[in-house]
Order: C-alpha cells, then sequence, then structure tokens
C-alpha cells in the first residue's frame, strides 16, 4: 500500500512539474522588435520584425523554419530583386519551455540575422565573389505560454 501512495504521489508531482513549451515570444534590441507566435488556436504562426518604423511580417508558409542544433531559424523575406539579390531576417530562436503557472515566461538572449544573398537567373554558380553577407544583433527575449487565441 505504501509502494502504491509513493508511486502516486511521485507521477503527480512529475506531472504537475511538467513545463509546456513557448508559443509566444516577444524580443526587443536596439531598434529592433521581434514577435514570433505559434499555437493550435490560431490558423498559422506569425513572425514579424519592426526594424526602425518598418514592419516585416511573415505568415504561416512565408515562414521558413530550419531546426538545427541552436535552435530554429526562423526566416522570412524582407525583398526579393531578380537576377540580383534577396533579403531576408531570421530569428534564432532555441526551444523554451516554461512552468504551466498562470503568467510564466523565461528570459533569454538571442540573434536577429540580416542576410543579403546575391543571386542570378543561371543559379550560383554565376555569382562571382560572397554570395551570403550578414550582420547580427543581440535581441533580448520572453518566451511564455498563450493559452488563448493571439
Amino acid at each position: 500500500m505504501k509502494i502504491l501512495l509513493s508511486l502516486g504521489l511521485a507521477l503527480f508531482s512529475a506531472v504537475s512539474f511538467a513545463a509546456t513549451p513557448a508559443n509566444l515570444y516577444q524580443c526587443r534590441g536596439s531598434g529592433l522588435y521581434v514577435n514570433y507566435a505559434t499555437s493550435d488556436l490560431v490558423p498559422s504562426p506569425v513572425l514579424m520584425f519592426t526594424i526602425g518604423d518598418k514592419d516585416f511580417i511573415g505568415r504561416g508558409a512565408e515562414i521558413t523554419d530550419e531546426v538545427t542544433v541552436l535552435g530554429h531559424l526562423l526566416t522570412i523575406t524582407r525583398a526579393a530583386v531578380p537576377d540580383l539579390r534577396t533579403d531576408t531576417l531570421t530569428l534564432l530562436l532555441p526551444d523554451v519551455n516554461v512552468s504551466n503557472s498562470i503568467g510564466s515566461y523565461k528570459s533569454f538572449d538571442t540573434r536577429v540575422f540580416t542576410t543579403r544573398t546575391r543571386t542570378s537567373f543561371g543559379g550560383p554558380q554565376f555569382v562571382e565573389g560572397v554570395i551570403q553577407n550578414n550582420t547580427s544583433r543581440i535581441v533580448h527575449c520572453t518566451g511564455k505560454f498563450a493559452d488563448m487565441p493571439l
């Protein structure tokens, strides 16, 4: 009987301390704001970069999500000029779990990359020199779990 009670308490404790993946992120850096929301309650993920007074927004399939050992590389295209260049914005987003208590969040620092890729109708072999140039900035973020529509 004592064994069953101990086992039951252990399972209850493990469930009550389980963490939930964050699904709402807000980041800010020098002249830069980033918001990312993904949830079963919204039709598709939304990634928004605000640089100065300009907004760049990607929704659903407009967001490229590459899973790496560093975390998720979430990328949207800022501008594309055929046969010349493509400019992208990328948020490096680590996996973040938060406790199940209301209002809980986790703070962390990460990076935002601005990349210019030189392009050619004939493919990258027709571009001479460095093809991708990028800069990065540190942003301070919070991740939390939003259990209602965003």
